[in-house]
């Protein structure tokens, strides 16, 4: 079932935990505002209710999701919503989803710390080149925004 996943996004982040599954990313969406319950997750999603309880104990694992309980006379429902963590890592998913211009410079600006820094501390005119690579990518990003 491993060899199923496919994550959102290409790009190695270096904290996999905020590397969110397709379908976990639409759950903690479907959460984001309201509890709901798991039949009604599933239902919104048009999945099984066994695999939406599967990804919602892998949230909880994670620590995006928090289950509460309601009794009602001799019954009681649990519904699931997202904690923090759970909003920070959608937003963090959300943002390299809806700006694809994002990746590209992720990358580049990850290329370049693990190349040129080292470099940094040797010359003056490297730091001073470093600096302008951060102005122009912070340009690029405001502009593509």
């Amino acid at each position: 079932m491993n060899h199923l996943r496919v994550p959102l996004s290409n790009i190695e982040i270096d904290d996999q935990t905020w590397l969110l599954l397709r379908l976990e990313y639409q759950v903690l969406k479907s959460i984001k505002v309201n509890s709901k319950t798991e039949k009604k997750i599933a239902r919104q999603l048009g999945v099984n209710v066994s695999i939406i309880s599967q990804v919602i104990t892998g949230l909880m694992l994670k620590g995006f999701v928090e289950r509460t309980r309601e009794r009602r006379m001799l019954f009681y429902s649990e519904y699931f919503s997202t904690t923090i963590d759970g909003l920070l890592a959608l937003e963090a998913n959300s943002a390299t989803i809806m700006h694809p211009w994002s990746r590209v410079l992720l990358l580049c600006r990850d290329i370049a710390n693990r190349m040129l820094i080292p470099l940094a501390s040797q010359s003056l005119a490297v730091r001073l080149g470093i600096g302008a690579v951060k102005t122009t990518y912070r340009l690029a990003k405001f502009t593509f925004k």
